[in-house]
């Protein structure tokens, strides 16, 4: 399998003297990182996020700014997002799953606009608009739990490999020469040497039977927070800019354990290995659009966000525990603290709409995104790990990848209908990605609201299918011919409230 091959070859590079980086698994949160949902307000959500030439919904402008050009009047909304996360595994033959319920603010805005004069009033200005806009754009919040009964390997048959490499056999088993949870391993007797044989072995018994349980909790998000100035001219054309600035926050929380519960291994009885891990920071961004009615009920338009910049901060922690058959030992890292820098690529959006008068309308949007242009920067210390993250990992694994959006509005008076359906292709070149686990996404969505002169409701539910792979460990015993690993289902139930208000 090609991901295990990048995988094992970039553990060679990691292990090398004076590398201590926090995690092996940067160019997956690079991914993660990334993938953007756009459900801004429940208008926006309703259609699927197919609001970007639309008109004016604050939800829309991080699709594209020149919605702020659209807006007649000044006003102000929030959403509120009910979210519950559900999550399957298969791992070894058995299936389990998860719930995690969430409550966030998804979006807050308010803009300042005004029209100049009416449409048959002569000039090119005809409307002017600001918009500050907190909107969330990535939701990171999950659980996910696999347990199975491995016969064949075990975690520590992947350390005693590493260890007993030429290359590696001679240097110390510390936090300068080798990954935590090997510095762990070795401390607490999982690992240990022969000064007689000169090699490492396993108190883990691999190769026997063992039962392997796993659990994954993720939180946080990124929220993008912009100033927007959009224009209306002629009536005809809008355009607007706008500057970002994305906060992003994500915990992961990690247990791994193995343990013999058929008492097949002599003197072992369990290891539980821990990752606390947190990683946080303010990013900046730019983003340009244009959208144009070449007729009255005919909108057609694009946008493009530049890369986005961030500064993270890194906090992590990692413990270990071995259990023997007459005695217990823990041992734990040093909490450690890491700053980089982390760069997304630009991405392009364009859409089209059709508006029935005062009957609704119907759109389609798509954006761009290639996830082959995520970059690390880890500063000139570890620059050879960076290169090989940017320009082996990252630009061997993923490639540009398309999202599809569409969505239609039934109105009546004061009533909306919505219904909506958007498709992410998956983010992996052809032959990486575990089959029936490439990360493609399904969103449907559906909504209802009601449109005062002042005052506006909008509920709508959102439905989000995506499949995804997590191996714990890559067995190197019998690589390559087989692997462990969880394949995950994850579906996400969101109910989205806003209200807005008009200032006049």
């Amino acid at each position: 399998m090609n991901i295990s091959k990048i995988f094992l070859s970039f553990l060679l590079l990691l292990m090398s003297p004076f590398c201590i980086l926090a995690q092996y698994n940067y160019d997956a949160e690079a991914v993660k990182f990334s993938s953007y949902e756009y459900r801004g307000t429940a208008r926006t959500a309703g259609v699927a996020g197919a609001f970007s030439t639309v008109g004016p919904d604050v939800g829309a402008i991080v699709l594209n700014p020149a919605i702020v050009g659209m807006f007649r009047s000044s006003e102000a909304s929030g959403t509120l997002n009910f979210q519950n996360s559900n999550a399957k595994s298969t791992y070894l033959n058995k299936t389990n799953k998860e719930n995690n319920f969430k409550l966030t603010a998804d979006n807050l805005s308010v803009v300042f606009a005004g029209a100049f004069g009416n449409t048959k009033s002569s000039g090119i200005l005809k409307g002017l608009g600001f918009a500050f806009n907190a909107n969330k754009v990535a939701d990171f919040n999950n659980q996910i739990y696999f347990e199975g009964k491995n016969f064949t390997n075990s975690l520590v048959d992947q350390y005693v490999y590493f260890m007993n490499l030429p290359q590696y056999r001679n240097l110390a088993i510390d936090y300068s020469s080798f990954p935590a949870d090997y510095v762990l391993a070795n401390q607490s007797g999982l690992v240990n040497y022969s000064d007689l044989f000169k090699y490492y072995s396993s108190s883990a018994g691999g190769g026997q039977t063992n039962y392997q349980t796993g659990y994954i909790k993720t939180s946080g998000g990124i929220t993008d927070m912009s100033i927007t100035i959009g224009a209306n001219l002629w009536d005809k054309l809008y355009v607007g800019g706008g500057f970002g600035i994305p906060y992003l926050n994500y915990k992961r929380e990690y247990t791994y354990t193995e343990e013999d519960k058929d008492d097949s291994i002599s003197g072992f009885k369990k290891l539980e290995y821990n990752e606390n891990y947190q990683t946080q920071g303010l990013g900046y961004n730019g983003k340009i659009g244009i959208i144009y009615k070449p007729i009255k009920l005919l909108r057609i338009g694009a946008s493009i966000s530049t890369p986005t910049y961030f500064g993270l901060k890194e906090q992590y922690g990692y413990s270990m525990t071995h259990t023997t058959d007459s005695s217990e030992l823990s041992v734990q890292s040093p909490n450690g603290a890491f700053q980089y820098s982390y760069k997304q690529p630009f991405r392009l959006n364009a859409g089209a709409s059709v508006l029935f008068a005062r009957y609704g309308f119907l759109s389609v949007d798509y954006e761009m995104v290639n996830y082959a242009l995520n970059k690390y920067n880890f500063g000139t210390q570890y620059r050879d790990q960076a290169a090989y993250y940017n320009d082996t990992l990252i630009r061997n694994k993923y490639k540009i990848s398309h999202q599809i959006r569409s969505g239609v509005e039934f109105a009546y008076e004061t009533a909306r209908l919505r219904l909506g359906y958007a498709y992410q292709f998956s983010p992996f070149k052809k032959g990486v990605a575990v089959d029936g686990a490439n990360m493609s996404k399904h969103l449907i969505s559906a909504g209802l609201g009601y449109k005062g002169k002042r005052f506006s409701i909008d509920i709508a539910y959102v439905h989000t299918i995506t499949n995804e792979y997590f191996s714990p460990y890559i067995s190197v015993v019998s690589f390559p011919d087989y692997e462990d690993g969880a394949t995950i289902k994850s579906s996400k139930d969101n109910i989205l409230l806003t209200f807005g208000f008009k200032f006049k």
